[in-house]
């Protein structure tokens, strides 16, 4: 009789304690060969632990007729198991054309987006879900093949994982195809037959059919030697993946960039997928191209850039940090004021990355002292203006195209003094403009207007900015 790995895989992977720790487990269920085979054994070692057992099937809509079959065969099944499922139906030729997908990615984004809301459903409910799949270690072997022709890195070579994010399991991972159908048909477990597994349009049925056969003549058990090879690189990639993390900060999605460049390489490029999964949920779509240009751009003598990353993210690096994030589109701020000074002795206007405080000293009174070491540690910057030379009333905006003001004799455009200054979008964005009827009077970090700073006489209006980044 042919006796499965089952028992061994989930004990040597931490599979049985992750199950056991579940609150319920779900089987994706297709009702071929393989997903029948786990479903049957799944059945007997949740009796046994006293776990609640689903099953999902996805209609794909692919294969007409024979989806409908293949549904009609999987409500038998689990009929006669006393299993409950779950059926979902989606139109994966119509998002594949949608989206521009090829049919197999579009049925696994389905599939595994589907997975996904049934997991968070059961969160919602107070319980730990875990959602087995019958990968086996043909499909892994297919896998490695498939992902090192397109250059994947070492998670990709490392195959499938066989307890993968705390949410999924592969309990058949150590099981050839040929062994499962074997212990199928000695247990009398039926079993359908897809008729896409035939058709080597499909990139991976091509590896199936015609690239493993003719290497298994040539090496004996090649999907041994390839789930040794994945040990050994997830052994690897998880250490790698764990300094990641460290240098990053659980959950940021900004890491300072002098880090990054003093980092390996190895450990760098873990950095940026570590961003990215924190803005996007998830590394699927980011490619190595991605990365490379990210590492360029971070490593490069520019003050600031950005890289366009896939799901509408990008990569935003200026002279401090590397963001990833969405890409967000300004409010147009700069059609009205922020803010304008009433005359009151002591004022303050706060934003969100500052504060501007204005301090109004009477003729007569005494004399505010000034903390010169704040502008030392750049904490804040300080002016002192000539009220009285104020033209109208004294307003605070953001920065708008064409803005020009004067000062040492010149009138200079912002957005000259800005770029030699080296400043980022983002301090570009937000840098109050402190202006007058007549025009700009001051910005922080530049001198005052000409003819409004004070000299001795007048009333003495001293504004302070403290930045809170």
């Amino acid at each position: 009789m042919t006796e499965l790995q089952f028992e061994n895989t989930i004990k040597a992977y931490g599979i049985e304690s992750a199950m056991k720790c579940a609150d319920i487990i779900y089987i994706g269920f297709s009702g071929g060969a393989d997903s029948s085979c786990l479903l049957h054994v799944m059945s007997e070692w949740c009796k046994r632990a006293g776990k609640k057992l689903e099953a999902l099937h996805m209609n794909h809509m692919i294969r007409g007729k024979e989806a409908q079959r293949d549904e009609e065969f999987c409500r038998k099944i689990c009929d006669g198991l006393g299993i409950i499922l779950n059926v979902y139906s989606f139109d994966v030729p119509g998002y594949a054309a949608e989206n521009g997908y090829g049919m197999e990615e579009a049925a696994r984004r389905a599939r595994y987006g589907w997975f996904e809301k049934t997991i968070e459903s059961s969160r919602a409910e107070g319980k730990t879900a875990l959602i087995a799949t019958a990968h086996n270690a043909d499909d892994n072997l297919e896998t490695v093949i498939f992902n090192m022709m397109r250059g994947s890195g070492t998670k990709g070579l490392s195959g499938i994982s066989p307890l993968r994010d705390g949410k999924y399991v592969r309990p058949l991972i150590g099981d050839t195809s040929e062994n499962i159908r074997k212990w199928c048909n000695e247990n009398g477990v039926d079993y359908v037959i897809d008729s896409t597994n035939s058709d080597d349009a499909y990139t991976r049925n091509r590896i199936r059919h015609v690239v493993i056969p003719e290497l298994r003549n040539i090496f004996e058990k090649p999907e041994k030697s390839v789930q040794r090879l994945g040990n050994l690189l997830r052994t690897d990639d998880d250490y790698l993946n764990s300094v990641a993390v460290r240098e990053t900060g659980a959950g940021s999605c900004t890491v300072p960039r002098e880090k990054i460049k003093g980092l390996h390489r190895a450990v760098a490029s873990r950095i940026i997928r570590y961003l990215y999964a924190n803005a996007a949920g998830t590394t699927n779509n980011l490619g190595e191209s991605n990365i490379a240009d990210s590492l360029e751009l971070i490593c490069s003598e520019k003050t600031e850039g950005m890289i366009s990353l896939p799901g509408g993210l990008i990569l935003h690096v200026d002279r401090n940090n590397v963001t990833v994030g969405a890409v967000v589109e300004r409010a147009e701020q700069n059609d009205g004021f922020l803010y304008e000074y009433t005359g009151e002795k002591n004022e303050k206007y706060e934003a969100k990355d500052y504060e501007l405080n204005f301090y109004l000293e009477n003729s007569g009174e005494e004399e505010k002292k000034i903390d010169v070491e704040k502008n030392i540690y750049k904490l804040s910057t300080l002016t002192v203006l000539n009220f009285d030379k104020i033209k109208g009333t004294l307003k605070v905006r953001c920065r708008q195209p064409g803005d020009e003001y004067r000062f040492g004799g010149m009138t200079r455009k912002l957005k000259n003094l800005f770029i030699n200054k080296k400043m980022t979008k983002d301090e570009k964005e937000h840098i109050p403009i402190v202006c007058d009827d007549e025009g700009i009077v001051w910005i922080p970090g530049f001198p005052p207007r000409d003819g409004a700073k004070h000299t001795g006489k007048g009333q003495k209006l001293i504004l302070e900015f403290t930045s809170r980044t």
